[in-house]
């Protein structure tokens, strides 16, 4: 009795098996791309590119996925690419729905600017296009056009600087110095040289962060041009008292051996999208009676910025 019923129990699953119909791929359908997600690093230069592709029959039916691209306001190709999704590069995980990659740094980056500590890099700004084909094993193929814009913002605007208009060095009470600033204050000391602070300051749309550096440069009496770095961290050895406040500080030191000469002043700055504020002009006038005549001949090696 229990091996008929086992017989008719068996009979009945190969009569089930035999209607169930095993799932078939759909060879019309074409893989759909969803979503792009983009990013320019600009430390880096490298632009980051990851989309996200689905299939009707499964993710492994993806075959490959590929990118033309184009530079802001061309309409020529400036490369072509194979996304990967096998987590190396920019990829993370493998074999999952997010195809990435990471595009040549020439493709972004316009120019550089240099400055006294370092290179910044200066990028094409606009819309960087993008034009995607995902394509499956059955031959099936589906294209996007997609787009991301970058912009640099505006420039760091210098708002102001402070430092003596004139400072003189005369012979009372052995050596006195005085320095006249533009509020019409003096500062006298009986000393045969003088510390004192450069200034200045700035605004940033992007904020004070985005600032990179700040310096000046100082053409001598004999034809050198100095560049010195202005900072604005805190340290009150440097001259700068508060950190972060958009004051960038120098102390610089004179002494009587400055000649008579009104030494020219240029103020730079730039931020971390290499673009640079308009130069800022100042003129720094030294009255020296020990000193009156400025030398006629440039000097390889000289002992201050003031000569």
């Amino acid at each position: 009795m229990l091996k008929t019923f086992l017989i008719i129990l068996f009979l009945i699953f190969v009569s089930c098996s035999e209607n169930i119909e095993t799932p078939q791929k759909n060879s019309d359908v074409a893989p759909e791309i969803l979503t792009l997600q983009g990013q320019l690093d600009t430390q880096t230069g490298k632009f980051f590119l990851q989309i996200k592709v689905s299939d009707y029959d499964s993710l492994t039916d993806v075959k490959t996925v590929s990118c033309k691209f184009f530079q802001p306001e061309s309409s020529t190709v400036f490369g072509e690419t194979n996304l990967n999704n096998d987590g190396t590069e920019a990829d993370i995980l493998p074999k999952d729905s997010l195809w990435a990659v990471v595009l040549p740094i020439e493709f972004s980056i316009k120019d550089s600017v240099f400055s006294p500590s370092d290179t910044t890099k200066i990028f094409y700004e606009g819309f960087y296009r993008f034009e995607f084909l995902a394509e499956d094993f059955s031959g099936k193929k589906t294209t996007f056009l997609d787009s991301i814009s970058y912009t640099a913002g505006n420039p760091p605007v210098f708002t102001g600087n402070f430092l003596p208009d004139t400072i003189q060095f005369t012979p009372q009470n052995g050596v006195t110095v005085t320095a006249f600033y533009p509020n019409d204050s003096l500062f006298v000391l009986n000393d045969d040289s003088l510390l004192f602070q450069i200034k200045a300051t700035l605004s940033d749309q992007q904020g004070l962060q985005n600032i990179k550096s700040v310096w000046l440069t100082v053409q001598t009496s004999s034809g050198n041009l100095v560049t010195l770095t202005l900072d604005d961290k805190g340290d009150v050895f440097k001259g700068d008292e508060i950190a972060d406040d958009g004051t960038f500080t120098v102390k610089l030191l004179i002494t009587k051996s400055s000649p008579t000469f009104n030494f020219p002043l240029v103020f730079y700055a730039l931020d971390k999208n290499g673009l640079a504020a308009e130069p800022l002009l100042d003129t720094l006038s030294v009255i020296n009676f020990f000193n009156p005549t400025p030398s006629s001949s440039p000097k390889t090696n000289f002992g201050g910025i003031f000569e």
